[in-house]
């Protein structure tokens, strides 16, 4: 019987008090919130909003207690293994969409190059036809220019 009251108090027992003010940081129960400043838009700093400030003891104090919480690590650790679960399905989808891109410029070049062949052997073909005209001509001139010497 006493353990199902204390069980019903441990649930029904807020996690937070609530009599907390906003400017107070609550890091549980046997530790002592840390109470913020509030700083105006005209204080020194010359900030421009409304903030918090926080004394150099209270700081290290939320940082000490922010660092040795395991919960914090698990988190972060989680966040940063979401992150890179995230860059590597990014990296998958592009090497995939690349893949696609890559066989599309690989058949597109291997059109250009068999158009370029051809046009190669096509001019390869008229290269001999003009070196066999330009030959001839060449022989025809070598023997109209002897025959009119010889002729006068």
């Amino acid at each position: 019987m006493t353990n199902l009251l204390l069980s019903v108090l441990l649930v029904l027992t807020p996690l937070k008090p609530e009599n907390i003010p906003p400017n107070w940081i609550y890091l549980g129960q046997g530790v002592e919130p840390i109470k913020a400043i509030k700083v105006d838009v005209d204080f020194d700093l010359k900030i421009k909003e409304p903030s918090a400030l926080l004394t150099v003891p209270e700081f290290i104090r939320l940082k000490s207690a922010l660092e040795d919480s395991p919960d914090l690590c698990v988190w972060a650790i989680d966040e940063a293994l979401k992150e890179c679960e995230k860059g590597m399905t990014k990296a998958l989808t592009e090497a995939y969409g690349r893949e696609t891109n890559h066989l599309e410029i690989i058949t597109a070049y291997e059109t250009r190059l068999l158009k370029l062949e051809d046009a190669l052997k096509r001019e390869k073909k008229s290269n001999k036809i003009m070196l066999y005209v330009a030959s001839g001509l060449g022989f025809v001139a070598t023997i109209a220019t002897t025959l009119y010497i010889i002729k006068d």
